[in-house]
């Protein structure tokens, strides 16, 4: 064999090896899953949440919607997609003495991208605070203390009070309240979560009240004779449909964030590869985004990819 015989077939040869390597790549970095896990203690809306969240998959995502299961699904354009998974547990797991339950619950948690942190209102905002503890703030902060990344991977934590008509939807003053309350009662870990944005940690926080059935208000809590709370009371206004308000919005806070990751997460030359369709999904949702009308706490800019 002449040597430019050989030197053909080692070009060949060292081709084929680039071209699978670039394959590989662009398959690791094309295809990716992020998880959404929700926290909340038992009662505070969390499956409810998600539900109103997965009713509006199609309407954001339009013909890049793909549904995979009961509690996933996925973006996919011409190259990319992207799975994207809901965690949703009990929340009484959040006081398991089963060390397989809470296993179960902190491996979710330090898997996942999106953190969705539900809290019933009523329980801070009505009878000065006295049921505060009901939300179980401190076992969430705990997890969510324990799930910190130790690489540079992303992390939205969003506060979402819910059951909240009362205070949304009739005085400014209590909207700006119900925020207020949301970020008292878990001032502990915002501080932290902060600090580790202002380190260059990309993490982002915000608060969104959601409400899922929009024509019912607290009305008054229901006692035992020993001074606990039975049930919460609501009260429908029969005059008004019901109507579900910011869970769109909820999802397509999360879907940015995701996005974001999965465009910027890479180097240079994965990122210039990402399909152009996958960019103009981001620019749409974003588009459609009323990011303003929220106290977004830090980490805005994680969430606008600007």
């Amino acid at each position: 064999m002449y040597i430019g015989d050989k030197l053909k077939q080692w070009g060949d040869s060292f081709g084929e090896t680039i071209n699978a390597s670039l394959n590989s790549a662009i398959s690791q970095f094309s295809e990716r899953k992020f998880n959404i896990i929700m926290l909340g203690a038992s009662g505070s809306g969390k499956t409810t949440l998600k539900q109103c969240m997965m009713n509006e998959l199609e309407n954001v995502l339009g013909k890049n919607y793909v549904p995979s299961g009961a509690d996933s699904f996925a973006l996919k354009t011409d190259r990319s997609k992207i799975t994207v998974e809901f965690y949703d547990y009990p929340g009484s797991m959040l006081n398991a003495k089963d060390d397989k339950d809470i296993s179960t619950l902190q491996s979710s948690a330090n898997e996942s991208t999106v953190f969705i942190i539900t809290l019933s209102s009523p329980y801070f905002m009505e009878s000065e605070g006295q049921f505060t503890g009901k939300i179980n703030a401190r076992k969430i902060q705990q997890v969510i203390k324990s799930s910190m990344p130790k690489d540079n991977a992303g992390r939205f934590y969003i506060f979402v009070p819910l059951q909240c008509e009362k205070y949304t939807q009739y005085t400014e003053d209590e909207a700006k309240r119900l925020n207020a309350g949301v970020v008292s009662v878990f001032s502990e870990i915002i501080e932290s979560l902060s600090v580790h944005n202002s380190m260059g940690k990309r993490f982002s926080a915000a608060v969104v009240p959601v409400e899922t059935i929009g024509n019912v208000r607290f009305d008054h809590f229901d006692f035992s004779p020993w001074g606990s709370v039975i049930r919460n009371v609501y009260v429908r206004d029969r005059e008004s449909e019901s109507a579900q308000r910011n869970a769109d919005q909820l999802l397509k806070l999360s879907l940015l964030f995701i996005l974001n990751e999965f465009m910027q997460g890479s180097g240079i030359i994965e990122n210039a590869l990402v399909s152009s369709y996958m960019k103009e999904l981001f620019s749409d949702i974003r588009h459609e985004t009323d990011l303003y009308r929220f106290d977004i706490l830090f980490g805005l800019d994680y969430i606008t990819g600007a």
